[in-house]
């Protein structure tokens, strides 16, 4: 329905994105660098730190929430003029442009249908109460038959939660209503009942998809350094 229409649309748009600009950097942008030589210019190492910081930003919030048109004036005031800059300035400003008026649409449009949830609830068992109600952005809402009831930040802050949860003995019985749940991780090797593997181009490994049921989830998290994998992300509904 809905839901998969909205995958599938950011599916698509987002592909074309990055064929669009892998055509332009392989292309016109790598002539540009050629031209420059073996020392970066002022808007090479400034539109670096713009995507380090974009991607961080991308790990808590929306990214129509960014606000491109700063980082497009930034651009301007970084120029120092050399053909690099110039190009630079000029491909990253369309693009950033272009970013701005499409994040002022979809903004508008979540207006309308409303933001997601930014928090999520779930069912915790093993620890105490007050452990709970001392995590960073934990509510503890209440004591249930099964467990406690907590509402928790969604998003990389439920990654960094799970993994205090889980080092503080925490036995996961419901999360957002859901039995199962996926998290990736990463390793050198094959890794033996992933759902999916794939090498991390640029890193030298693997990432790895496992689905799980959420009651394994604690005694999986705390398993994978014995087995040589690194946590990647627990990824919420």
């Amino acid at each position: 329905g809905v839901i998969m229409q909205t995958v599938y649309t950011i599916g698509v748009s987002f592909t074309a994105e990055l064929l669009a600009k892998a055509a332009y950097e392989e292309t016109l942008g790598r002539l540009a660098a050629l031209i420059r030589g073996g020392n970066r210019a002022p808007l090479d190492e400034l539109s670096a730190k713009q995507a380090a910081d974009y991607a961080a930003f991308l790990q808590q919030v929306p990214w129509y929430e960014w606000d491109f048109e700063a980082d497009r004036a930034a651009l301007i005031a970084g120029n120092g003029g050399s053909f690099r800059d110039e190009e630079r300035a000029l491909s990253l400003g369309l693009e950033y442009g272009a970013k701005a008026r499409y994040a002022t649409v979809i903004a508008k449009a979540v207006e309308v249908v409303g933001d997601d949830q930014l928090t999520l609830r779930m069912i915790v068992a093993g620890v105490p109460e007050e452990t709970l109600a001392a995590l960073d952005g934990v509510t503890v809402i209440e004591r249930r038959l099964q467990g406690i009831e907590i509402e928790a930040p969604r998003y990389r802050e439920l990654t960094r939660l799970l993994v205090e949860m889980t080092e503080a003995d925490a036995r996961f019985i419901e999360i957002a209503g859901n039995d199962d749940i996926l998290f990736t991780a990463t390793s050198s090797g094959p890794a033996y009942g992933a759902l999916h593997s794939f090498d991390r181009q640029g890193y030298g490994d693997r990432r790895h998809l496992f689905l799980v049921k959420v009651r394994n989830l604690a005694n999986l998290l705390r398993s994978l350094e014995s087995r040589g994998l690194a946590l990647e992300h627990v990824h919420d509904y």
